[in-house]
């Protein structure tokens, strides 16, 4: 019986664009940081925010599309595209005023690709009653229910990958 050797790979999709740098990152940080610590190698955490990193972007910024260039946008399609191809876990955190577009493509892609998706949509958001998203997506009450259930998610993958 092998046993399959591949990190779990969980790719941390929500709202980007309309918010702050930190409100767009530090959730994804926290995340990266707690699952790492528990699942080690076990894991790989795709974060399509590390792209800003390197863009001048301080702590209160809102981040646009505007600030990039059609190549760049192209770029970050490619490369989001190929982190969601890749994954086999999807977490959703939509937060505030932003309509979520971007996150709405992902989780229909990574649906039809069969995945897990699980999330939490904050209550401000207009997506908090969409029919596809609550559809598409396992939900929790709070981030840190989510954070909460995960493991037990990636456990479950594990598990069922040393059964096969």
């Amino acid at each position: 019986m092998e046993i399959i050797s591949e990190p779990i790979r969980i790719y941390l999709a929500g709202s980007i664009y309309g918010l702050t740098y930190t409100q767009a990152t530090d959730w994804r940080i926290d995340f990266t940081e707690i699952l790492k610590l528990k699942f080690g190698d076990k894991i790989e955490i795709l974060n399509p925010t590390l792209k800003y990193r390197n863009n001048g972007y301080k702590p209160h910024d809102i981040l646009d599309l505007k600030d990039f260039s059609d190549k760049d946008k192209a770029d970050i399609f490619k490369k989001d595209m190929q982190m969601l191809n890749s994954a086999n876990i999807m977490v959703v955190y939509i937060q505030g005023q932003s309509r979520g577009i971007g996150t709405i493509n992902e989780l229909g892609y990574i649906c039809n690709k069969g995945s897990l998706t699980v999330g939490y949509i904050d209550d401000k958001s207009p997506l908090k009653n969409n029919p596809f998203v609550l559809g598409s997506l396992l939900t929790y009450h709070s981030l840190n229910g989510l954070l909460d259930h995960l493991p037990n998610w990636i456990d479950k993958i594990l598990e069922s990958r040393e059964n096969l």
